[in-house]
């Protein structure tokens, strides 16, 4: 089946909800972006194919009044709290974001939009601390979450599969392993080594200091990731829990080399202990088997990391 229609993204003034907003938009479709705050001008800028909605998606009847209004084909659900070592000191607020707000999609979608198919983004943070001779991990593997918002991503899904045993809602739910790219905000690992270098050329030299550079990712370029999200409202069959993933995996030492590379400066790089996240809830290696994914949708990433890293450090270089 083809997107037609309109579809619904929630979180859309994120990092990943702007760039799906924007690849959906070069498929034609109509797209209403719900954010719970003022959003900044898009680049293309709006126009009859997008439009802004605010709500906070914990509120079932604001967001039941937007579904009611827009009659979408689909809503992709991207909003939601992002950050997975804060929640260890913020369980409650991780957990109400994401499975309350969860919860606010599921039962406005079940009021004013049933016949609309749902993606549910989760996280590959949810399959724990697992072994690198065991990975890439596969969607079977047992769910083994180290933090609140790990564990709080694995309930959303479970809700999120009872609504479609119990109400018939299709649900699409996936577990999205390391994304980055252009617009990513800093607070997350390749941007904050991105912003040093780019702060180091400013200043004509300086350094990158990293945490564990042994810690090992798997990462997919965003602009990717917005495809396989735009290709699973399309093709994916609800119900079924796919992962995200470039099936790469990378140190973060692969990633500060690749910086270094990449700078106009000279960087000297330095170990720094006190940037490292705490083992007793950090998992050492994260890298997905996306063969599902690929075989049910066609999708594959497209776009190179040091790309994916040089287009990071250029957007950086106009907003720090």
């Amino acid at each position: 089946m083809a997107l037609v229609g309109t579809v619904v993204v929630t979180g859309a003034g994120g990092f990943a909800g702007r760039h799906l907003v924007a690849h959906l938009r070069t498929l034609g479709v109509r797209v209403v972006g719900v954010h719970r705050s003022v959003v900044p001008p898009l680049n293309p800028p709006a126009d009859a194919s997008l439009s802004w909605a605010r709500a906070d998606v914990r509120d079932v009847a604001s967001v039941s009044g937007i579904l009611r209004q827009a009659t979408p084909s689909a809503v992709a659900h991207l909003a939601g709290y992002a950050w997975t070592g804060r929640s260890v000191e913020e369980p409650r607020e991780a957990v109400e974001q994401i499975v309350v707000g969860t919860l606010g999609v599921l039962e406005a979608v079940r009021r004013a939009a049933p016949g609309a198919r749902v993606l549910l983004v989760g996280s590959a943070d949810e399959y724990g601390a697992v072994p690198l001779s065991e990975q890439p991990l596969r969607e079977e593997r047992p769910l083994a979450p180290r933090t609140p918002y790990a564990a709080a991503k694995a309930a959303a899904t479970a809700l999120g599969l009872q609504y479609q045993r119990t109400h018939g809602i299709a649900v699409l739910p996936v577990r999205s392993f390391n994304h980055t790219g252009p617009g990513q905000r800093t607070g997350f690992v390749c941007p904050d080594l991105a912003a040093q270098v780019v702060t180091a050329e400013r200043e004509g030299r300086g350094e990158l200091r990293v945490g564990d550079p042994s810690v090992v990712r798997d990462f997919t370029d965003v602009r990717d990731v917005a495809r396989a999200y735009a290709a699973l409202l399309e093709r994916g069959t609800p119900g079924e829990v796919l992962n995200v993933a470039s099936g790469t995996g990378r140190t973060i030492g692969d990633v500060v080399q690749a910086l270094v590379r990449l700078a106009r400066v000279a960087v000297r790089v330095v170990e720094d202990p006190a940037r490292a996240r705490p083992r007793a809830w950090d998992c050492p290696a994260l890298v997905g088997d996306a063969t599902r994914l690929r075989e049910r949708t066609g999708w594959r990433p497209e776009i190179p990391f040091e790309r994916s890293l040089d287009d990071l450090l250029e957007e950086m270089r106009t907003r720090c």
